[in-house]
């Protein structure tokens, strides 16, 4: 716990890094009257700082990974600093140590992504929705899974956003189409998520994007359509309500008009 306090306080504030913290409650070997020596007190002190210099250049790396939108290093040096805290696994890991693991986590993501130029609303999106799946997770292997599809996506966002120079508004609402897909969305409704005008919003994608919000999130829906033709066996019905398409007549009108075929035709040329 010592070690988790620290690193937070690291994190989110780089100048008390050397700050002291008091114990108040007595560990063990403190309290059971066991001796330790100089020697042995030495030898755990600089154990404990090797480890502690070792989990701060994993944290760097990891940072700067973000800024620069390196997923997969990201990915490897996230699981170097879980790999670090290892210890807690021997002596029996909880949902809260986890949690409270995925909340410093957070916190680094979402410094190094605002560092790096992304929208603080996506930003805020991200980890809002991280912190979601976290505190309702029921498995640490949840938690676990969590933090890595929150480094994903702000890594992806972080490269786009790197690549292309989107505005914060067009970075927010592409990231909005993309997780509310499945569900009937109103640009009314979106626009007022994202503080903005109809108008504006559907102007600044166009001129951003090279199409308007809805032309964009029904392409994105037959691309997610066309995945599960090819790699599931559910029915054309239930690809349609899954991608966010009530009417499955007009689901196979908007699939073939994309892809020049129907449904069936494609799963038959494209099933794995």
């Amino acid at each position: 716990m010592e070690e988790v306090i620290r690193t937070l306080i690291r994190v989110c504030d780089p100048e008390s890094a050397q700050r002291e913290i008091r114990k108040v409650r007595q560990s063990a070997s403190e309290s059971d009257g066991t001796e330790e020596t100089e020697s042995s007190r030495g030898g755990r002190r600089a154990h404990y700082i090797r480890r502690l210099q070792q989990r701060y250049e994993y944290e760097q790396h990891f940072m700067e990974d973000i800024r620069r939108g390196r997923a997969r290093s990201a990915l490897l040096n996230l699981h170097n600093m879980q790999q670090d805290v290892s210890y807690l696994k021997r002596i029996g890991t909880t949902l809260d140590n986890e949690r409270i693991g995925a909340a410093i986590t957070r916190t680094s993501a979402r410094i190094a992504a605002l560092e790096a130029g992304l929208s603080p609303i996506l930003v805020d999106r991200i980890t809002t929705e991280n912190t979601r799946i976290v505190m309702s997770a029921k498995s640490v292997s949840r938690i676990l899974q969590a933090k890595e599809e929150m480094v994903l996506a702000i890594c992806r966002a972080v490269a786009a956003n790197s690549e292309h120079a989107h505005s914060a508004l067009a970075q927010s609402a592409l990231y909005y189409l993309e997780h509310e897909y499945y569900r009937k969305i109103r640009l009314d409704e979106m626009a007022a998520d994202l503080e903005t005008s109809r108008t504006k919003l559907i102007q600044v994608f166009r001129t951003e994007y090279g199409i308007t919000p809805i032309e964009y999130l029904n392409r994105f829906r037959m691309q997610k359509a066309a995945f599960l033709l090819g790699s599931s066996d559910k029915n054309i019905q239930e690809i349609s309500q899954i991608v966010g398409i009530g009417d499955a007549n007009y689901f196979v009108k908007m699939f073939r008009r994309q892809y020049g075929k129907t449904p069936g035709e494609y799963r038959r040329q494209n099933k794995v």
